[in-house]
């Protein structure tokens, strides 16, 4: 392959190399069998993909970006996008900061069902961050609330000095949520660090001691400690509460919201403890209290020392990363969360 890319000669434009990588690289994803792929030289590293969410109102439009962390050799990529066309129309699709070749676009792919999105270039980028935005414009009859934008990977490929085209490695995609709402001003959005995204968290928005909403921060890859960001939508005027709860964290309170007539971000709340709501972890039997009575749990026989899949108590892996060890131990017996109980924030 490293003798074909020399089929121009001098320094070939844009056009040209796109031409050549379609005509040499697509077949080799996409015209033979899944075994193809695997004959490709993989990377030593493992990419991170993830869709970003937003919010908006009817008739209006958001903006979502597909990002990439942990890149060294990206070369070439090939996207579908799906969304919920009852309520979406996608609109435009723009390059990231993070991808400087040309973008092959197609917002009505599969008769209007999905988004496609492929780039080939003929040298390696090692950028970190958005590598493109999608518009989408809200539809003015869309149902009120969240949808998932969800990404799905055809192709992922890098330049191998010597192998020609290699097969990029990446983890588990995060996806994104776009949360719709019917009244502008009305949206209130903050952000959460927990342990262990695999495990989900529970935001409650309470009013008058009755939950008014309630928001599933769904399971998503990954492991360690992790910030989560979240969006209620068509919040009426009023004072709230927000309950934060997850499995193995004592839960964090924040009393005195005030809604009104302009969105209300959390994250540039006065107070310091609420801009970002972390967490204690290290209650992995539940009582509120993080103490030696969880300290005996992760440590006991049925539980250290093994994945977690097989533990008695799989909460004992309060990081995620699937075993249950010294690291856990070292969580709960941190100065941060030791003998620590619920937060609550007046």
């Amino acid at each position: 392959m490293k003798k074909q890319l020399g089929l121009f000669t001098g320094v070939p434009t844009r056009m040209q190399t796109l031409a050549l990588a379609m005509c040499l690289v697509l077949p080799m994803f996409f015209m033979f069998p899944l075994q193809a792929h695997r004959a490709l030289a993989r990377s030593a590293n493992t990419v991170d993909l993830s869709v970003g969410s937003a919010h908006g109102v009817l008739g209006g439009s958001v903006t979502v970006p597909i990002n990439i962390s942990n890149n060294t050799s990206l070369s070439a990529f090939d996207f579908t996008i799906n969304y919920d066309k009852t309520r979406l129309t996608p609109i435009r699709v723009d390059n990231g900061e993070a991808w400087p070749g040309h973008l092959i676009v197609n917002l009505n792919a599969g008769g209007g069902e999905y988004v496609k999105i492929t780039s080939l270039s003929n040298i390696n980028y090692a950028n970190n961050g958005p590598i493109a935005y999608v518009t989408f414009e809200i539809k003015g009859d869309a149902a009120t609330g969240r949808t998932n934008i969800d990404l799905l990977v055809g192709m992922l490929g890098y330049i191998d000095e010597e192998n020609g085209m290699g097969e990029l490695l990446f983890n588990p995609i995060s996806n994104g949520i776009i949360t719709v709402g019917s009244t502008p001003g009305r949206f209130l959005t903050g952000a959460i660090k927990t342990y262990n995204p695999q495990n989900p968290a529970t935001i409650r928005l309470m009013r008058d001691g009755i939950e008014a909403d309630m928001i599933l921060i769904a399971p998503t890859p990954g492991n360690g400690q992790v910030v989560q960001r979240f969006t209620f939508a068509d919040v009426e005027p009023g004072i709230y509460s927000l309950v934060v709860s997850k499995a193995a964290h004592t839960n964090f309170t924040v009393l005195f919201i005030t809604a009104g007539s302009t969105d209300v971000d959390l994250t540039e709340d006065s107070r310091e403890a609420v801009k970002l709501m972390t967490l204690l972890c290290g209650d992995v039997n539940g009582d509120g209290f993080i103490n030696v009575n969880d300290l005996n749990e992760v440590w006991s026989a049925r539980n250290y020392n093994k994945n977690a899949a097989q533990a008695d108590n799989p909460n004992c892996d309060l990081n995620g990363d699937g075993f249950i060890n010294v690291n856990d131990l070292n969580i709960v017996w941190s100065a941060t969360n030791y003998n620590k109980r619920d937060v609550v924030v007046p």
